[in-house]
């Protein structure tokens, strides 16, 4: 298990965030994913390994795609801030 985590650790180093390329983040996503400190580490096939609050979780990119959405609030005050009507 230490192996793992090493060679994780070497390939977040190494990739940064190439594994969100892979996974097609936008800059905004991986920047609400970093605010909630959730950091995609690696991509396994049809999976992917995040690293969330210190924590390692296998997820699907689906999954990591709804994380990295807008929160309701956040939404509503961007309706706001347009000046739309709700």
């Amino acid at each position: 298990m230490t192996f793992v985590l090493a060679m994780l650790r070497l390939t977040d180093a190494i990739h940064g965030h190439g594994v969100t390329l892979m996974l097609g983040l936008t800059s905004r996503e991986m920047e609400r994913l970093e605010q909630r400190d959730i950091h995609p580490v690696c991509v396994e096939g049809s999976d992917c390994l995040i690293r969330m609050h210190g924590r390692l979780v296998r997820c699907t990119p689906h999954d990591l795609h709804r994380l990295a959405a807008p929160t309701l609030r956040e939404r509503m005050r961007g309706q706001i801030n347009r000046g739309t009507s709700v």
